[in-house]
């Protein structure tokens, strides 16, 4: 599989699916107790390490907040969010009133241990 680079657009796939962002954050957790004071939110770009239908695992032990913006190539394109090989949700494309196609973002939270995808159908 290649993949072209948009400069600042993003990742355009064979498909024609352009992927604009993907950022991954973690926060880590407190003491055990009372005590308890979350760490600082830190957000990884992530969208040169991550490509469409690849699995990924959330090696943390902590969850991992994931955000990702697609542009699909037509209006009636989606993708599928698969968390540990069951399905999550769906992000897709929505057409505007003069024909104009609109990227979609989405986030969702994959707990510590499991796997993610985000696959075209």
């Amino acid at each position: 599989m290649s993949l072209q680079f948009n400069g600042t657009n993003g990742i355009t796939y064979p498909n024609g699916t352009t992927q604009s962002t993907a950022y991954t954050g973690t926060s880590g957790g407190g003491g055990d107790g009372g005590d308890y004071t979350p760490e600082p939110m830190v957000w990884e770009d992530k969208t040169s390490d991550r490509a469409t239908g690849g699995l990924y695992t959330n090696t943390n032990d902590v969850p991992l907040d994931v955000i990702v913006g697609l542009q699909h190539p037509s209006p009636t394109s989606q993708s599928v969010i698969k968390i540990d090989d069951v399905i999550f949700g769906y992000i897709g494309m929505q057409a505007g009133a003069s024909g104009t196609i609109f990227p979609t973002t989405t986030s969702f939270t994959v707990p510590s241990g499991s796997t993610y995808q985000i696959s075209d159908i």
